[in-house]
């Protein structure tokens, strides 16, 4: 099933968007919980 000929273009622009923004925010919450976990280790071992 096919859209018309120019939504067809901006439906696959609009698919790759959203699929860089859910990458962007994983990856974003990845790093959030690595530098915690970071952080939480130098603090044990250097702040004890």
């Amino acid at each position: 099933m096919r859209a018309g000929g120019l939504s067809a273009p901006y439906a696959k622009v609009l698919d790759s968007g959203l699929r860089s923004a859910k990458a962007a925010l994983a990856f974003f919450i990845s790093m959030k919980f690595f530098l915690f976990y970071l952080l939480k280790f130098i603090y044990k071992n250097f702040c004890v």
